[in-house]
């Protein structure tokens, strides 16, 4: 397999004359050659000068690159220009918040860096209300060491925290049960989920199997017959039963009184060769992918 070498700055110099004069194999063994050279470490020293040089198409690789390999790239970010850095935190990064707080305050220890920046940035692109208290604790711990603390634990105060759980679908199933514990409760589906697939005959009940989903829980025991499916299908959205997502078809969840901040996707089962995407969004109409088993 044969590897492209040279210095960075002529490497983008050779990419700049191969677009210019529409030499397209050229153009394709230097995309090849920056997907070689990139790693956490050069990613964001990369990035400026795809930057500077006014390569689009290496400057998206290499924020692909960092938004896949967030945590060691960001901690060689400091550097950038405020401009690109504040791109790069705005992008859809694969980190966790906690992780995020914690490489920012690590810029701290360098003294080029003004507290009031990273202030900003912390502000602007960490969600505070999604640390447990654990994460808290260490986080204030390094701020204090870099002369955040003050700052971090005004943010924080003013920040609304929620329920941390890791199974957001199953808490508002507990929730749901405590306030309506009686057998004859309203639907789950409805005000507190709505599942929608993306083919009309999804969760059709079976002639001879009417839990489509293989697990009968307790509100699916209390139904008629002819509607255990639509019980399954209710099951599955509270997370209390397996759901089988045929290929080629879309689940969403829809909240219409709840908000999920995503920290982290789990799934009860290895996936194997399954390709499973999952996306967020706040409004249902712009979607921003967050977990894919292809990556």
């Amino acid at each position: 397999q044969r590897r492209v070498h040279g210095e960075q700055k002529t490497f983008f110099e050779v990419w700049g004359l191969a677009k210019k004069y529409d030499i397209e194999p050229l153009q394709a063994l230097c995309a090849k050659g920056l997907r070689q050279k990139l790693t956490p470490k050069n990613a964001c020293t990369i990035l400026e000068l795809a930057d500077r040089m006014g390569n689009a198409f290496a400057k998206q690789q290499c924020l692909d690159f960092i938004r896949s390999n967030s945590e060691g790239s960001l901690r060689n970010a400091p550097t950038l220009p405020a401009p690109l850095l504040e791109e790069v935190l705005a992008s859809p990064l694969h980190i966790r918040d906690h992780m995020l707080l914690t490489v920012l305050l690590e810029y701290g220890r360098d003294k080029a860096i003004k507290t009031e920046l990273i202030i900003d940035y912390i502000q602007r692109h960490v969600q505070l209300a999604a640390l447990t208290h654990d994460e808290w604790r260490t986080a204030l711990s390094l701020a204090e060491k870099v002369g955040c603390a003050p700052a971090l634990q005004d943010m924080c105060r003013m920040c609304t925290r929620g329920t941390h759980t890791y199974n957001f679908l199953a808490t508002l199933w507990q929730l749901y049960e405590q306030e309506f514990p009686r057998a004859d409760r309203p639907p789950f589906l409805g005000y507190w989920v709505n599942l929608i697939p993306s083919v009309s005959s999804y969760g059709n009940a079976k002639p001879d199997d009417s839990l489509v989903f293989g697990v009968a829980t307790e509100f699916t025991r209390n139904r008629s017959k002819d509607t255990d499916h639509l019980g399954g299908l209710q099951a599955a959205a509270g997370n209390q039963a397996a759901l089988g997502v045929p290929a080629n078809t879309d689940m969403v969840w829809m909240l219409p009184h709840h908000t999920i901040y995503v920290t982290g996707i789990g799934f009860a089962r290895a996936l194997g060769s399954a390709l499973v995407e999952v996306h967020t969004s706040s409004n249902g109409a712009a979607w921003d992918l967050v977990f894919d088993s292809s990556l």
